[in-house]
């Protein structure tokens, strides 16, 4: 008996069979990718702002970038793969994207202002109280939504699902030295 089941095993484990997960090296290359869009809109923000110079909130925001990308990669991964193929219709893909989209905004937007506000926080040079940081979350997730859901739509609709974060990065550039700017006004 054990020779039939080590036998009916045989095929799957001499053949190469493709993961449908993402290897280690894709997961470092998509949060390489935000990490080095963090650490250089952080620069930037603190070169526009002007002041000290802090050497610790761009490794800070390097961290961090790295966290988001492969959270970031391993939610897309997981929604294209739970929603079937590739070669599907426009009107398919275009539901894809909205439901994308949606996921991205109604759940991880919130979720990741917040983590983003609070690690802010603990970083940052200037102290701030309860009320500021809820505030800030608020002003920064609502102005997120003027922003976001019509460039993730476009990401999701037409652009190669391994250069989503990399299209999200190109626009996170811009969207972090805002907020860097906004945070340091305050």
């Amino acid at each position: 008996m054990k020779a039939n089941r080590a036998n009916a095993y045989r095929g799957i484990i001499d053949r190469k069979v493709p993961s449908k997960r993402g290897n280690v090296l894709e997961y470092v290359y998509q949060g390489g990718i935000s990490s080095l869009i963090m650490l250089a809109s952080d620069v930037i923000g603190q070169l526009i702002t002007g002041g000290n110079f802090s050497f610790v909130t761009p490794v800070a925001m390097f961290l961090y970038g790295f966290f988001t990308g492969v959270v970031c990669y391993t939610m897309y991964t997981n929604l294209d793969r739970g929603m079937g193929g590739k070669d599907e219709k426009n009107k398919d893909k275009l539901k894809k994207a909205v439901y994308k989209m949606a996921v991205d905004q109604l759940l991880w937007n919130p979720a990741s202002t917040l983590v983003y506000v609070v690690y802010t926080s603990l970083i940052d040079t200037q102290s701030r109280t309860k009320k500021d940081l809820i505030q800030m979350y608020v002003e920064i997730l609502f102005k997120s939504y003027r922003l976001w859901p019509l460039v993730q739509l476009v990401n999701f609709f037409y652009v190669p699902a391994k250069l989503q974060i990399l299209f999200m990065g190109v626009v996170s550039l811009l969207w972090n030295i805002y907020i860097k700017i906004i945070r340091g006004k305050k």
